[in-house]
């Protein structure tokens, strides 16, 4: 598969394209855009390990004269029928028509998938991309709040829960009781794709997170909430990734608690800041992180561009 573009040439990625993707990605960071490639070298390496055919067919590079110049990350989320693109092009070589390029290959592929939409995430602050996106016929659907607050480096916050409630850790071998819990607790909300078990498992491996890092709400014995952290060492920085809680049980104040718990294990942990991201059409949850003393320090935007 390749598409010629003046002398370019796109194709899918192969394991000898490794010291390329190395130098494309070190650019990418030292711009401070290392989340438009969508996958990290660790990442990357994991995912081959596990299942190399697959990743090959949803990464594809633009090379011209031996030089990798662009890259084309595609997640295709079958269970809500779209793909999530993530594009970076070399600072050199913009403003060429790299991009148009590499999002056509992305919807060709999208259509060989059999599905419709094709989502993409840009920061607010990111005109450029913005006006690409618009050129390409994209709408924005979708606003995401980024949130920030300083850990204070005391001992473990108390967790207030209701009688009949406690907290536990996941622990490894229990991450399809992770998936379902998670796929009830956010069945139906905009961007959700119903995790497996093998999913759950990849995910914590090629992030270098472990099962600890989770934290579960129990019922007596039946989980009903979870708050999902991660960890950045040499930042120091934590991320309250997902919390989630069954709706059955929403109005026990769990969100709040489960809140609690998160960033007291982050702060154990060393951590001094704590982010997160929340759908700007929450309100209650926004109204929850404000209460905890989040403030906005970013915005991210969801496009969409529906294909035939």
């Amino acid at each position: 598969m390749q598409t010629k573009n003046e002398r370019c040439q796109i194709r899918n990625f192969r394991i000898s394209d490794w010291k390329d993707y190395l130098k494309l990605h070190l650019t990418a960071v030292a711009e401070g855009k290392e989340e438009c490639l969508g996958i990290s070298p660790k990442q990357l390496q994991v995912q081959w390990e596990y299942d190399g055919h697959s990743v090959g067919k949803n990464l594809f590079f633009l090379g011209k004269n031996k030089e990798m110049i662009g890259c084309l990350f595609i997640v295709p989320e079958r269970g809500i029928g779209r793909v999530i693109l993530y594009c970076f092009v070399h600072p050199s070589y913009r403003r060429k028509k790299i991009g148009d390029s590499l999002f056509a290959r992305g919807f060709k592929h999208a259509r060989t998938l059999g599905l419709g939409k094709v989502h993409v995430n840009v920061y607010k602050d990111n005109s450029a991309g913005i006006a690409f996106l618009d050129h390409l016929g994209f709408r924005c659907v979708r606003k995401y709040l980024e949130m920030e607050k300083r850990l204070i480096e005391a001992g473990e916050q108390v967790a207030d829960l209701p009688a009949g409630f406690h907290f536990s850790c996941l622990r490894d071998g229990e991450e399809k009781r992770l998936a379902q819990l998670q796929n009830h607790s956010f069945r139906g909300s905009w961007g959700f794709n119903p995790n497996t078990a093998d999913e759950v498992k990849l995910w914590l491996r090629s992030r270098g997170g472990s099962a600890g890092d989770i934290i579960l709400a129990f019922f007596g014995e039946k989980p009903v909430g979870y708050c999902w952290t991660l960890i950045d060492i040499k930042k120091g920085t934590g991320k309250i990734h997902m919390i989630g809680v069954k709706p059955k049980y929403r109005e026990k104040d769990l969100g709040k608690a489960l809140l609690t718990k998160g960033l007291s294990y982050l702060a154990k942990e060393g951590m001094h800041i704590a982010i997160l991201t929340v759908d700007s059409d929450n309100e209650p949850a926004k109204n929850l992180y404000h209460s905890f003393g989040f403030k906005v320090i970013n915005t991210s935007l969801w496009y969409e561009k529906k294909i035939d």
